[in-house]
């Protein structure tokens, strides 16, 4: 039996010892605490695949240049750049007992080599260095070389997959805090400039910043509501494309700037949109048509400062004169028109609004010698009669009358000349040329009227009218005038002004 119990006894002392020689992790371990600031939060990531095994990245929105901070005490063993390769910028902390922590990718180094270091003490920034592809921490925590399953507050990590931390490194003060960004202040209102453009090419335009400093234009005083951000130039302005409410409301823009949080939101409103003006109406518009080029153009019932326009066509950049409306709401435009006569197309520009649609308004020649009125108005499409009036003014004329009608109108029986219904004979060139065989005129007394009955008015152009006298061989003196008539589109006033 003594025996019995020595060889118990001898083998268990043996265990022991053996026991004893061998390592325990979880003794010699440190307290390990996360790489980061207390109550920072972060995404980490294991992965199979990870080299080297066990290790974890770390993330968050724009987490370039963060703080990085030393898990544990110890002694900065390694701070070494590698290049575009590997860790990049890292930093090896020795915690003793075989312990030490790898720090991989920084942007920036804050220690140097055989500096002891204190838990949530600054060593450094994340960066995107060495074969990173893209801004993040790379993370170990090795025994003896070897990296385990990592550990922060006592508790292992998740594995494998995706899981956020939160950060409780130095939180009961076991080294000075690391403060908190300070707030970017709000930038002014006189510094934000609102273009409300006419559809969605709005622009917010914020000056007076640091090249860098991030801009963010809201909807509300509060919540995420986004509309648009933009980083400042060099210049320290930046433009921030949005879309804003074309009837004019309020944003509101804060500006963030370096290591700074984000500013508190200016509110800047704006006005609606520009909005076409209000065109005119035919009936304000009044053309004088003079003789040697002094005409004009009048416009009643404006606001005063409204930039009055006259052009000579329904499109197109052919201006003919322009002026500002009087304190009294009126404009009178000194412009050259056709002495034959045709049309003038009249716009106005109000305020900040933009300048309106034309309207066209009719005008006759500035003389008597022929005249063509379309009896019911000028509209495209109109049934009107149409009537051609052309005095001579000749002392003394025997011969013949000639009408030449253009595209668009024609003569046929139904029609009358001096009241008297159109023979076939005096008709030629389908229609376009109406002939009265012999006329004559004394002292400028006679009248030759062409009645155009029932007639169908051509599309939207200005229509150019002849006719001429051919004396007898001897007898009076040659003579022709012209006349223009301008037809304009339906959604056009009726009126004239002669």
């Amino acid at each position: 039996m003594k025996n019995s119990k020595v060889v118990i006894i001898s083998a268990a002392f043996l265990m022991a010892c053996l026991i004893g020689l061998l390592p325990s992790n979880a003794s010699a371990a440190p307290s390990f605490q996360m790489p980061f600031p207390c109550d920072q939060k972060w995404e980490g990531q294991t992965r199979t695949n990870h080299s080297p095994p066990n290790s974890v990245d770390l993330n968050r929105t724009n987490d370039e240049g963060d703080t990085v901070v030393a898990s544990a005490s110890g002694t900065i063993e390694t701070v070494k750049d590698l290049g575009n390769t590997s860790y990049g910028k890292y930093i090896v902390i020795n915690h003793g007992g075989g312990w030490k922590t790898y720090y991989a990718h920084l942007s920036k180094f804050s220690v140097s080599q055989g500096k002891s270091i204190n838990p949530g003490q600054k060593i450094g920034e994340v960066g995107n260095t060495g074969g990173s592809s893209g801004a993040h921490l790379h993370y170990e925590q090795r025994y003896n070389g070897t990296p385990q399953k990592i550990k922060w507050n006592g508790s292992q990590i998740y594995y494998w997959g995706i899981k956020t931390y939160t950060s409780k490194n130095n939180c009961g003060g076991e080294s000075k805090p690391i403060p908190k960004p300070k707030p970017t202040p709000a930038p002014s209102a006189d510094a934000i400039g609102v273009m409300n453009n006419r559809g969605d090419t709005d622009t917010v335009t914020i000056t007076g910043l640091k090249s860098g400093d991030i801009a963010k234009v809201y909807n509300f005083a509060k919540g995420d509501d986004l509309l648009g951000k933009g980083t400042t130039s060099d210049k320290g302005k930046t433009s921030v494309p949005i879309t804003l409410d074309p009837d004019g409301g309020t944003i509101y823009v804060s500006v963030t700037s370096g290591k700074n949080s984000e500013s508190s939101r200016t509110a800047k409103s704006y006005e609606e949109e520009p909005k076409p003006t209000p065109a005119p109406s035919a009936d304000t518009i009044r053309v004088t048509n003079n003789r040697e080029d002094k005409d004009t153009v009048t416009v009643t019932g404006l606001k005063p400062g409204d930039v009055v326009k006259a052009y000579n066509a329904a499109k197109g950049n052919n201006l003919l004169s322009k002026g500002t409306a009087s304190d009294k709401g009126t404009i009178s435009v000194p412009l050259s028109l056709d002495p034959a006569g045709g049309a003038v197309y009249i716009t106005v520009t109000s305020g900040k609004n933009l300048e309106s649609s034309r309207t066209a308004k009719p005008y006759e020649g500035e003389n008597d010698i022929l005249r063509v009125t379309p009896v019911n108005g000028y509209i495209e499409g109109t049934m009107t009669d149409v009537v051609i009036t052309y005095n001579p003014k000749d002392i003394l004329a025997l011969g013949s009358v000639v009408f030449h009608l253009p595209d668009g109108f024609s003569a046929t029986t139904n029609d009358k000349l001096n009241g008297i219904p159109l023979k076939s004979g005096q008709i030629s060139d389908n229609g376009k040329t109406v002939t009265m065989p012999l006329s004559i005129d004394l002292l400028d007394l006679a009248e030759f009227k062409l009645e155009l009955s029932s007639k169908k008015l051509p599309t939207e152009e200005i229509y150019t009218f002849n006719a001429e006298n051919k004396p007898l061989v001897g007898i009076g003196s040659k003579f022709s005038g012209t006349a223009k008539l301008a037809v304009i589109k339906a959604q056009m006033e009726k009126s004239i002004t002669k």
